[in-house]
């Protein structure tokens, strides 16, 4: 089911220029449906930034952090609209495409799938689920074999023939037209300017919403755009300037070639699923004839079928993936044999030891659906991380607020408490009169346990949680020690009341 969200989304995060209001939307209308004038529009440069993400991992009872970095780019406003434009057109082409090829249900991102047993769309839960209680459907069949893989660097590494194939084929093209070119050739043959770079030049002179009005305003770091309400760095005349500078980078790997698509555009996503047209259909066919089970959620693939074609399958995955020019991650395929005990039970065997298996966020050992451990303890270590920071500025303070770890914002964040939808009040400065923000909180980590329980139907995952009102107990006094101890120290004075 194609989603029928609107194309046209006004943002306002800082880009080249200022951003499109609703107001606009009758100018970029018509000009989006103008085929011409997007033949030869002329695309500015990406902003591209890289977004760090942390895994925590136990080893000899200590964790071990390690990084992942993405490479995150986005479009300037108006080049954002053609974007979205063109992506719901091809969304509304794939999803014919893929209906009328008999595969529709094994490609689940990106999509808007609706649930069988509630007025909403799918998420990783629901998919999660649905591949688990395949697991156990088929396991009654006899022996089992489940494969789970990723794609190595999916984005980045798609070949732009096999790409234009894949959109001429799923358009019923010969050719692509001008337009359509033209939004090929800028995605594939695209060029970026490091976020970086661009602070640097303007961090004095960045422009900003205020309440007042449109001004600009000096920023010291990256993290504080958000926050003091950036809409642009520069006006689009800077281009020249960034020009000179040399701030303009084309998207060429170390041998000079153009590779891979950005992540972050608008069209991306729908990209990614029709450049593997030719993959998801060839074997969801096969893993069908044997009574098979397929899915990929973008570059996560798992695969259900009987043990007797396990050599089979795995030279038909390697057959497939190098014809689309992609590599299969041998670090993260994992096998796993499941069959049934004389007990009826269900047992999952990795190297002929007890495992369980790992899909989109959650682990399933046979019997029981939970969170994965790594979200468990990123959890906890977010947990901790807050609390070290409200720990630092209640000791390092000078204001009112010095002392004050302010545990019921704490305990919104990490407990049931803040776990419901509500609307978010800020404190008027002077007053003690709260005002209606606007915007809304759709809950905590709380909220994500709760809705997993519930759709997977597993109270172990609930129960995962059974410790964590201990935690944060013992961690506040820690940190309320800490504080009352450290603020003696320096002010020597008596804090020995309870941190508010």
């Amino acid at each position: 089911m194609a989603r029928s969200k609107t194309w046209f989304k006004p943002k306002k995060y800082p880009h080249i220029g200022l951003p499109i209001t609703v107001k606009d939307r009758r100018a970029v209308e018509s000009y989006v449906h103008n085929t011409g004038k997007i033949a030869h529009h002329s695309f500015l440069p990406l902003i591209k930034r890289v977004q760090r993400s942390h895994r925590y991992k136990q080893e000899n009872g200590k964790y071990k952090r390690s990084t992942k970095e993405r490479e995150i780019c986005y479009a300037s406003h108006f080049d954002a609209q053609i974007y979205s434009f063109y992506a719901k057109r091809l969304e509304r082409r794939y999803e014919k495409y893929i209906k009328e090829h008999d595969y529709s249900d094994c490609v689940i991102a990106y999509r808007s799938i609706q649930c069988e047993d509630r007025n909403s769309s799918k998420c990783n839960i629901d998919f999660a689920k649905d591949a688990f209680n395949a697991i156990r459907n088929m396991v009654v069949r006899g022996p089992q074999t489940v494969l789970v893989s990723d794609i190595t660097k999916f984005f980045d590494s798609l070949n732009h023939s096999y790409l234009k194939r894949a959109w001429k084929e799923v358009s019923d093209y010969n050719s692509l037209p001008e337009d359509e070119y033209n939004i090929f050739k800028n995605v594939t043959q695209f060029s970026y300017v490091k976020i970086e770079d661009l602070f640097n030049l303007y961090k004095d002179q960045i422009i900003c919403q205020t309440k007042t009005g449109i001004r600009k305003r000096r920023l010291t770091q990256v993290k504080y755009l958000k926050e003091k309400g950036a809409i642009a760095f520069c006006e689009k005349d800077a281009l020249p300037e960034l020009r000179n500078r040399g701030f303009i980078h084309p998207n060429k790997n170390k041998y000079g070639h153009f590779i891979g698509i950005p992540q972050g555009l608008p069209i991306s996503s729908v990209l990614a699923n029709i450049y593997m047209w030719e993959f998801d259909q060839k074997l969801n066919s096969y893993l069908r004839q044997i009574g098979g089970y397929y899915r990929r959620y973008c570059d996560d693939i798992i695969m259900i079928f009987p043990s007797s074609h396990l050599q089979i399958v795995e030279r038909l995955l390697q057959e497939l993936i190098r014809s689309t020019a992609l590599e299969i991650s041998p670090d993260k395929t994992k096998r796993f044999s499941i069959a049934a005990s004389p007990k009826g039970e269900i047992m999952i065997l990795k190297d002929g030891k007890p495992s369980k298996i790992e899909y989109l966020g959650f682990s399933f050992d046979g019997k029981n659906i939970r969170i994965k451990d790594k979200g468990m303890s990123k959890y906890y270590h977010k947990m901790d991380k807050t609390i070290r920071a409200r720990m630092f500025y209640a000791i390092h303070i000078n204001n009112d607020t010095g002392g004050k770890l302010f545990v019921r914002q704490i305990l919104r964040r990490f407990t049931p408490i803040g776990s419901r939808k509500h609307r978010i009040f800020y404190r008027r400065a002077g007053s003690k009169a709260f005002i209606d923000s606007g915007k809304v909180s759709f809950g905590n980590y709380w909220t994500y346990v709760s809705k997993s329980a519930k759709i997977c139907d597993s109270p172990a995952i609930i129960h995962q949680m059974k410790r964590n009102k201990a935690i944060l107990r013992r961690r506040i006094k820690l940190a309320t020690n800490k504080v009352n101890s450290e603020r003696q120290k320096r002010f020597d004075v008596d804090v020995t009341t309870p941190t508010s």
